[in-house]
This record gives C-alpha cells, structure tokens and sequence, in this order.
C-alpha cells in the first residue's frame, strides 16, 4: 500500500497563474455583498454547523484523479497521494466551502439570480431538482453566448449575479463568459482543474455522485436559510413600519384633540 505523500508547496507554486485575481477575494466579497446588515452576526446563515470534515469524508470528497491527470495550481489544496490517487486536503475544503455557501447565502438573502451550472449527463436530473427545489435557476446544456450575446439568444440583457459551476472543466465555455460578464464563480475544482478560473474554489471531487449529492444539499440547503430569514427579516421590517406608523397616528390624534381643546377653552372665555 503506497502511503500519502507530497513534496512541500513552494511560494512560487502557491501564487503560479493568479494574473486575474489582483485583488483579494475577500476584498471583492465585501464591496459585492451588504454584510453589514447582519450585525454582528459572523455565521448568520450557520453554515459552519452544516458541514464537517466527517462527512465530507465520507461523500469522498477527498479522491482526486490519477496522479498523472492534475493541475499544478490546485496543488495548494492537495493532501498527498495515496494508491496513485491525489487526496484533498479536506481542513482546506471544509474552509473553502464554508465561505462559498456563505456568499451563496448572502447572495440569496440579497434576492442576486444563483444559477446552477452542470454539463455532465449524469447529474444532469439532480442539478435540476437542487435549483428548483431552492428556487434558483440551472442549466445543464451550455449555448455559446448565452452571456456574452444573451439579448440576441435570450432576448434579454439579465445575467445571473451568482454562477455555481458543480464540475468547472466541462463548462469552460460558460466559465470564460462569466469571467468576461464579471460575475462571481463559485466552482467545484476536483485535481486535474486550474482553480484560478474560479473566485470561490471549493477542492473536492467532482465525479462521485455521493460528493455531488453533498453539494447540491449543501447549497440548496443555504439558499433556502437565506430566503428564510430574508422573509422573515421583512416581515419584521413591515411589522415595525406599521407598529411606526400606528404611533404617529395616536400622536397626532391626541395633539389634534389637544389643539381641540385649547380652541374650546378660547371660545368659551370669548362667550
């Protein structure tokens, strides 16, 4: 049995083909997303409570491809190898998704378009049903310019404001548009995937349907705490507005009656 193994990531391996993220991530989730209305919440949405590296094992997320099949750049996000087969490091996954369900949620809080992306046949049925059953949108059949010429193909100039891609190398067509349009990337980066296309990697595999289950959940899972609490946050907001609204009519029921009665005492000294 051949044990883990892996030779010490260097600097220059870490930040090799970054040229399109000049900026800190982070820096962009900020400016993209209004965090600020939470408060003090950190995990509005507890998203750290819905997923751990025990389960993440056990959908084998872990299981990379052939050692011979990988990208040197997802080589940051890599435990070893171990039977030939490269190894997530899944401490890095579990962080690394655990941001990316939380800008998923913020996003839907926000009421932004998610949309699923999954060209693989075989997940073709459950990314319709994760995108429906949270209420989002997926497409699972990419046409060439849905982004980037999406008024004369879709008669419209929408574009999503969030795109999940749940295997990104066999939608590199969509993944280019979005970068070109702009729009977050939230991607699945299994080891033979550059994940530098991506802003919000998550490391894992991609081919096992146990892993894939485990995703859609996850996401949908977060969209629907979202819109949730997004509900739940407006009906307060209409609530306190009306209980506002009540009391400015009592002000100024008992200033009028106030008024009233000045007018009344006025009138009768006059008599």
């Amino acid at each position: 049995m051949q044990t883990a193994s892996f030779e010490p990531v260097t600097k220059e391996d870490r930040f090799s083909s970054t040229d399109h993220q000049k900026t800190d991530p982070s820096l962009m989730y900020n400016d993209m997303l209004d965090i600020k209305s939470f408060g003090d919440q950190d995990d509005p949405f507890e998203v750290r409570n819905m997923v751990t590296v025990n389960d993440l094992l056990k959908a084998r997320v872990h299981l990379g491809h052939h050692a011979g099949c990988w990208s040197r750049y997802v080589r940051p996000y890599l435990y070893g190898i171990r039977n030939g087969i490269h190894i997530f490091n899944l401490d890095t996954t579990l962080a690394n998704l655990h941001r990316a369900l939380e800008v998923t949620g913020h996003m839907a809080y926000q009421r932004r378009v998610i949309l699923f992306v999954n060209e693989r046949p075989q997940f073709e049925a459950l990314t319709q049903f994760t995108a429906r059953e949270c209420e989002e949108y997926y497409v699972t059949k990419w046409r060439p310019g849905t982004l980037t010429n999406s008024y004369k193909l879709l008669q419209t100039m929408r574009v999503p404001d969030l795109m999940i891609f749940l295997s990104v190398p066999r939608s590199k067509t969509a993944v280019k548009e979005a970068l070109t349009q702009g729009i977050p990337i939230v991607g699945i980066v299994d080891s033979d995937c550059n994940p530098n296309f991506t802003l919000y990697p998550v490391p894992g595999n991609d081919d096992s349907l146990p892993a894939m289950q485990l995703y859609c959940e996850l996401f949908s899972e977060v969209i629907k705490r979202a819109k949730m609490l997004r509900d739940r946050d407006e009906k307060m907001a209409v609530q306190q507005k009306e209980r506002k609204h009540a009391m400015e009519i009592k002000m100024q029921e008992h200033k009028d009656r106030e008024i009233s009665k000045e007018l009344q005492s006025v009138s009768n000294k006059t008599e």
